[in-house]
C-alpha cells in the first residue's frame, strides 16, 4: 500500500511538469546597441578606408556620444557595411550577426540633408528573405564638394508588421538605433 502511495505521489508530481519538448514563447525584444560604424571603400579597393563611427555608452540624456567623421572624396562610390556593437560589456558583444540572423525583422533606413551631395543605394544582394531592402550595406555615391548629414535608423519590425514589398517603411516598428552624423566633408 505504501509503495502504491509513493508511486501514485511520483506520478502526480512528474505530471505537472512542463515536457522537454515544450519551449515557453520568447518574446524577441530590440537589442541594445551602444555603436554603430559604418565602415566604407571606395568601389575601386578592397578594404575599407573610411569610417563613421558613434559610440554613446550610457544613452540618450547622459553624457555625449563620442562620434568620428572621417572625409569623403567628392564623385567617389562607396560601398558601406554597417557594424553594430554593444560596448557597455566587456567583451564588447557584436550584435550585428544578430540583426543579420534577424533580417526579416529589421530594416535600416537611411535620410540624406540636404540631398544635393550624396546618393545613397542598397545593393541588390542586400536583401531580406522577402525582397524587401534590408540596408546593411548601403552604396553610398558622392557628388559635389561640400558638407552632408546622414541620419541612419534600425528599425525592429515583427514578421506581422514589416512590409513584404516595396521600398519599407520607417514608420512602423521600434527604433533600436538612430544616429545623425552631422557635418560629413566632401572635398
Amino acid at each position: 500500500m505504501r509503495r502504491c502511495i509513493i508511486i501514485l505521489c511520483l506520478l502526480v508530481l512528474n505530471s505537472c511538469k512542463r515536457p522537454a519538448t515544450e519551449n515557453p514563447k520568447k518574446t524577441n525584444e530590440s537589442e541594445f546597441i551602444t555603436s554603430l560604424k559604418l565602415h566604407l571603400r571606395k568601389e575601386s579597393e578592397n578594404q575599407f578606408s573610411k569610417v563613421l563611427y558613434f559610440k554613446d555608452l550610457d544613452g540618450q540624456g547622459g553624457n555625449d556620444p563620442i562620434i568620428s567623421i572621417d572625409e569623403l572624396e567628392a564623385n567617389t562610390v562607396y560601398y558601406g557595411r554597417i557594424e553594430l556593437l554593444d560596448e557597455s560589456r566587456l567583451p564588447t558583444v557584436d550584435v550585428t550577426k544578430e540583426i543579420i540572423d534577424e533580417k526579416n525583422e529589421h530594416q535600416f533606413f537611411y535620410n540624406v540633408f540636404p540631398p544635393d551631395f550624396v546618393e545613397i543605394n542598397y545593393q541588390t544582394h542586400d536583401i531580406d528573405d522577402y525582397g524587401v531592402p534590408f540596408g546593411l550595406e548601403p552604396k553610398i555615391k558622392t557628388k559635389s564638394k561640400g558638407n552632408f548629414n546622414l541620419e541612419i535608423t534600425l528599425k525592429h519590425q515583427t514578421n506581422s508588421t514589416k512590409p513584404r514589398s516595396g521600398l519599407g517603411d520607417p514608420s512602423i516598428g521600434a527604433t533600436d538605433i538612430q544616429v545623425v552624423f552631422e557635418n560629413i566633408c566632401v572635398k
